[in-house]
């Protein structure tokens, strides 16, 4: 659940953040939070789907796939509107038809890991690529909670097996506890801290950064570098302080001889 107040204020400390500048993160905040609160997740799985969860975590399978992570697209692209005129209050929204086709082709892309399909489906939106990039993916975040949040429960303990143990995915950030965040899904789960949790590599590098004290970056030998933050696991508020370390986080992958990415997380 939420803490909003707790959420900002860790914002607030971590980024040196002024608190006008907390005004479009509180605003983003409460309104993907709504969204959770008017369409919960659901409260626990079906007899069939945890014996199938069970199964797939222990035999390391994906218990939802990328591909798989799919949308209400009525309701998903009813948000988009709403948090694209709250956020940029003279945007013109298409109709909603033209609106759901174009944010069903862009989703298709995310799920295809094309990240530059996903900005040319979304470039009828007349909004920049990074405003529209970040639109959407704030938009989703919520959808993909609504089909992780019930899995949480089934996470288990601390694990060096690489990625998420939901869907695969690689971790987009953590907490200093240890709690990782999926980039594709949202899931949380808990990280031994041995190995590298993108590609399970034991030669780890971790350093912070003196314009960021409180920021720990965790780093492999493949280049993949995860973000650490003195804050709680909840995925909304996590995912943002990820958002906001990303110019950091990108430096240092840079540095190292990282490759591009050319797919397109969520978180």
């Amino acid at each position: 659940m939420l803490d909003l107040d707790a959420t900002l204020a860790a914002l607030s400390r971590q980024f040196s953040l002024e608190p006008d500048e907390l005004d479009r993160p509180a605003r983003l905040l409460r309104l993907q939070h709504r969204y959770l609160t008017e369409h919960p997740p659901a409260r626990e799985l079906p007899e069939e789907a945890r014996l199938a969860t069970r199964s797939r975590l222990a035999s390391g399978e994906a218990v939802i796939p990328r591909e798989r992570l799919g949308v209400d697209s009525a309701r998903w692209s009813t948000f988009f509107a709403e948090l694209t005129r709250a956020l940029r209050p003279t945007w013109q929204s298409p109709p909603a038809d033209e609106l759901e086709l174009v944010l069903d082709r862009a989703h298709a892309a995310v799920l295809g890991g094309d990240g530059r399909g996903v900005l040319q489906a979304l470039a009828p939106l007349d909004l920049e690529d990074t405003v529209a990039a970040a639109l959407l993916r704030e938009a989703t975040k919520p959808e993909r909670l609504r089909l992780t949040e019930p899995l949480q429960s089934y996470l288990g303990e601390p694990s060096d097996t690489p990625g998420c143990p939901t869907c695969r995915g690689r971790p987009a950030a953590g907490t200093a506890q240890g709690r990782l965040l999926c980039e594709d899904c949202g899931s949380c789960w808990t990280w031994s801290g041995r190995t590298c949790p993108s590609c399970g590599d034991s030669n780890l590098r971790r350093w912070e950064l003196e314009v960021l004290p409180g920021l720990q970056l965790v780093a492999c030998r493949e280049a993949h570098v995860l973000p650490l933050f003195d804050c709680d696991d909840e995925p909304l508020g996590l995912s943002l302080h990820g958002v906001m370390a990303a110019p950091f986080v990108l430096a240092a992958r840079v540095q190292l001889g990282g490759a591009p990415r050319l797919d397109f997380p969520i978180f």
